[in-house]
């Protein structure tokens, strides 16, 4: 985020003031001095600081690749990912952390940054935010297929009624406070490339299991099938059972039959 250096005078007081104040662009260096009270006579951006000499000779040292041009902030971001062994994080991500007003580079580390946004999130009075935040990460990481809407960031419209729902139950706010930053990158376990496999969020959660239930309510997913092949596998045996008992019936009949002949023959022999 660009650095400027103002001067201008105390809205109260009148008296002269230079700041430098951080900002994404000009005009929200206005809205930050308006809140700092001060008016604004004259600005001018500060260029990016740059990488020192020892910054520099450490991220060499460790194998980075050091782009031209990169600024301090970035290249520190650089040497965490490597010395961390973390994976760049997508643009999408990055995008959604500066919608939330945190202020990031574009080398930032995934798992970093999936730390920094729950941490800013779980502050107080954020509570829908991090359900929209938790929501947004669930329902992306089910499986396409049971998908009936597409989600494009947690800021959706789409999901401001299931957000809203869900963050005023404080049960469902507890359970996602319990979950770590990283732990939202996918949920469950997952086998990577390399043949490891590794374990994300709890997917058993009640936070979890009432985004599901939520999602269906609200049709982003559509709702399971329920499996009759349990119900017809038990009929058949309800009916082989019957033919069974049928049988031993008729066998018993026979038997006594041959008793009783037998008896019979038995008298008349010794008459």
């Amino acid at each position: 985020m660009p650095h400027y250096k103002i001067k201008g005078h105390g809205k109260d007081s009148g008296r002269s003031r230079t700041r430098t104040y951080k900002a994404k662009d000009e005009t929200s260096v206005y809205e930050v001095a308006e809140a700092d009270g001060t008016v604004i006579d004259s600005l001018e951006e500060l260029p990016p600081e740059l990488p020192t000499d020892r910054q520099v000779a450490y991220a060499k040292d460790i194998g980075v690749k050091i782009p031209p041009g990169i600024t301090k902030s970035e290249l520190s971001d650089l040497i965490s990912c490597k010395v961390e062994d973390d994976t760049p994080a997508e643009q999408t991500l990055i995008n959604i952390a500066r919608e939330y007003g945190i202020e990031t580079t574009d080398y930032v580390g995934e798992s970093s940054l999936y730390s920094w946004i729950f941490s800013t999130l779980s502050q107080p009075g954020r509570e829908r935010d991090l359900v929209a935040w938790f929501a947004f990460n669930v329902l992306n990481d089910r499986t396409t297929t049971r998908r009936s809407k597409s989600i494009n960031s947690p800021s959706d419209p789409q999901l401001s009624s299931l957000t809203e729902d869900l963050a005023a139950d404080s049960k469902v706010v507890q359970s996602i406070r319990r979950y770590s930053g990283e732990s939202l990158r996918w949920f469950g376990e997952r086998t990577f490339s390399d043949g490891s496999t590794r374990s994300g969020g709890s997917n058993r959660t009640a936070a979890y299991k009432a985004v599901v239930a939520a999602a269906i309510d609200n049709r982003f997913e559509q709702k399971p099938v329920a499996s009759t092949s349990t119900t017809k596998t038990s009929r058949k045996r309800h009916r082989g059972s019957k033919k069974t008992a049928k049988g031993n019936d008729q066998g018993s009949a026979v038997g006594l039959i041959a008793i009783i002949l037998v008896v019979i023959i038995a008298i008349w022999a010794l008459n």
